[in-house]
């Protein structure tokens, strides 16, 4: 008995550290774009009413006018460059579909550019092709 639980607590404890520092290792990853995200250009014009991209921890939301039109989670590689997105949305016109894009961060600007959700093909740089959405976005502070 004494054994079984010594293994038990050892394993439960390895389990743990083992947890926290995947969190921590991810949660470092996303820093640079965590938080609210005011679009400011879409497909290079003027982004009509109040539209922002929230970001938190893993989770992302597109509010229209503060209404969340869209949400899931935001999935990035930070390895890559331009770094790469997997929306993978789970409300909104597009749920079960993922989005590929990249995009990249610098200072309070974002710039991202999207494929249509579902197409299995990520954009290679930030120069828009047909078929893909293209945004800008500043840091809301």
């Amino acid at each position: 008995m004494k054994t079984w639980l010594v293994t038990f607590v050892t394993t439960v404890t390895v389990v743990a550290a083992v947890a926290a520092h995947t969190q921590d290792a991810v949660s470092k990853e996303m820093e640079p774009v965590q938080g609210t995200w005011v679009m400011t250009q879409i497909n290079g014009d003027a982004t009509p009413g109040d539209t922002a991209l929230v970001i938190s921890g893993s989770k992302y939301s597109e509010t229209v006018n503060g209404t969340v039109d869209e949400s899931g989670i935001f999935k990035i590689d930070a390895s890559k460059t331009p770094m790469t997105v997997d929306l993978i949305i789970q409300e909104g016109d597009a749920t079960g579909k993922t989005q590929l894009g990249i995009f990249d961060v610098k200072g309070d600007t974002m710039r991202l550019l999207l494929n249509t959700a579902g197409d299995r093909t990520r954009p290679t740089s930030l120069e828009k092709a047909d078929g893909e959405l293209f945004i800008v976005a500043q840091k809301k502070k």
